[in-house]
């Protein structure tokens, strides 16, 4: 099963004391958890750009929206082998209602989410890994403390056909959820599964435009894991007989102006040159049958979730401002109102790369950088760093 989009979702209720919200209390095992999460998670590059990326699709970071970005080679990759790697830092527990649930909360802690990954290039071919993971606790003022643990790892293998003009790309995802409750140290939860990913990319040659598509497969519906404990009363929680991932589908559009084509080989290691790049995603996330929330179950209630489909509309631009050196970037998404009486909200975000230092590698070139990106909305907040290669 498919825990990307569970684990920001689970990073919303870390170290937080909730209000004391007005929810019909749980009776039955009748209900699944609804894990969708309408917030951005990424590298500081897609998170900077309002979580857009589609098809931008190019580096280990892109993997996680556009598969295809596995095998599409930057303009200065001329060998017949080339590499990249990624690693993020994020604490989006800086908010008072992460899930966008009209419930706020006090946070007293600290939530953290690693990002990692590595592709590897052979001609027209790519193969990424990457993943996320997160541990921390969970504490309501109706309900025992819970530790949280979900890991989220993933392969993907892509190819580009004609001439490099489209690429294609398909993975597979193993991912992991134990929830413990703290004082008695009994899991409460656990599940693990599998998933599928797909993705392809048009990128012309000699153009500045570039075209993408990603989908994921819905994924759902078994029950969950309970050892030792009785699912109608597991340490004074009635445990849902199902969680739920809903399809996504996304489409996007990136266009790049510069003294230079974007789907261009450049005969040099470095490209530095003043560029802007702006991009256009719309997300598709589907309903979810009998989903409730998440932060409402560990508060012993149901809260209807995922009753419609989802519309995230997202925009973002990043210039390079000093060649070799700077980049900053801009953007904004809509988070639709997921649940139910509760609307959408608008986020903003910014981020910007820096350049650390340079160092060859058997006589190749390479290129350390920092990222820093912010994202925020009403009720909520998210801040990261990114080490990654320019």
């Amino acid at each position: 099963m498919r825990f990307a989009p569970l684990v920001p979702l689970l990073l919303g209720l870390v170290s937080a004391t909730a209000s004391a919200a007005d929810y019909p209390p749980i009776t039955h095992r009748d209900f699944a958890l609804d894990l969708y999460s309408g917030a951005v998670f990424g590298s500081s590059r897609i998170i900077g750009m309002g979580g857009t990326g589609i098809a931008v699709a190019e580096g280990s970071a892109y993997t996680q929206l556009n598969p295809a970005a596995a095998a599409v080679r930057p303009a200065t990759s001329n060998s017949a082998f080339d590499w990249d790697g990624h690693f993020d830092w994020m604490t989006p527990s800086l908010g008072s209602d992460f899930d966008n649930n009209g419930d706020p909360v006090a946070n007293v802690g600290h939530a953290t989410l690693l990002s990692f990954g590595m592709l590897f290039q052979l001609h027209d071919w790519g193969l990424a890994v990457f993943g996320q993971s997160l541990v921390d606790t969970l504490s309501f003022a109706d309900a025992p403390s819970s530790e949280v643990s979900a890991t989220v790892l993933s392969v993907v293998l892509a190819r580009s056909f004609l001439q490099r003009q489209l690429t294609v790309g398909f993975g597979f995802q193993r991912a992991g959820f134990l929830l413990t409750n703290v004082a008695s140290r009994m899991d409460l939860l656990s599940m693990d599964g599998n998933g599928l990913l797909a993705g392809a990319l048009w990128h012309p040659a000699d153009q500045s435009l570039r075209a993408g598509l990603s989908a994921v497969l819905p994924l759902g519906g078994s029950a969950p894991t309970v050892q030792g404990c009785d699912p109608m009363n597991c340490e004074g929680l009635i445990l849902p007989n199902a969680m739920e991932v809903p399809w996504k589908l996304g489409l996007g559009f990136a266009y790049r102006f510069g003294p230079t084509p974007w789907n261009q080989q450049v005969d040099d290691r470095w490209r530095d040159e003043r560029a802007v790049i702006v991009s256009a995603d719309l997300l598709l996330s589907g309903a979810t049958a009998n989903g409730y929330g998440l932060e409402a179950f560990l508060q012993k209630g149901l809260q209807r979730s995922g009753q419609s489909l989802s519309v995230s509309p997202r925009v973002g631009a990043e210039y390079e401002w000093i060649p070799g050196w700077l980049r900053v970037r801009g953007g904004s998404y809509w988070e639709p109102g997921r649940f139910e009486a509760v609307g959408g909200r608008l986020h903003a975000t910014l981020g910007v790369d820096f350049k650390i230092f340079a160092f060859d590698v058997v006589g190749t070139g390479y290129r350390l950088r920092l990222g820093l990106t912010v994202d925020t909305a009403k009720g909520y907040g998210n801040g990261g760093l990114s080490l990654g290669f320019w």
